[in-house]
C-alpha cells in the first residue's frame, strides 16, 4: 500500500455553478490555502477519484486545473510553503477509514 502524498490544487473556473461544483469537491479532499488552491493528502487512490469527478466536472475548454505533487506526507518534512501577511499553517488531516 502507498502512503498519502500532498498535492496542490488551483484552479480558475469560467461558469459560477461549475466554480461551485469544483469548490466542494476540492473542500471534500483538502483545506483551503487561498481562494481556489486546496491542500490535499491523498492516497493514490483517492487522488484518482478526485482527478476523475473534477474531470466530469470541468469544461476542459474553459477552465484550468493546475495540479502539483508536493511529495509524500511525513511528520518531519520541511515547510514547502513561505507566506507573506495572514500566515497559512498545514492542517493534519485525520484518517478515516470507511
Amino acid at each position: 500500500m502507498h502512503g498519502r502524498r500532498r498535492y496542490l490544487y488551483c484552479y480558475d473556473i469560467t461558469d459560477p455553478k461549475r466554480l461551485r461544483l469544483v469548490h466542494r469537491l476540492a473542500s471534500g479532499a483538502g483545506d483551503r490555502v487561498q481562494f481556489s488552491v486546496y491542500e490535499c493528502q491523498l492516497t493514490e487512490t483517492e487522488q484518482v477519484h478526485l482527478d476523475e469527478s473534477l474531470r466530469r466536472t470541468l469544461n476542459l475548454q474553459q477552465d484550468r486545473l493546475l495540479i502539483v505533487d508536493l511529495g509524500p506526507v511525513s511528520t518531519d518534512q520541511e515547510r514547502r510553503f513561505r507566506t507573506m501577511g495572514i500566515p497559512w499553517e498545514p492542517k493534519d488531516r485525520a484518517i478515516i477509514v470507511v
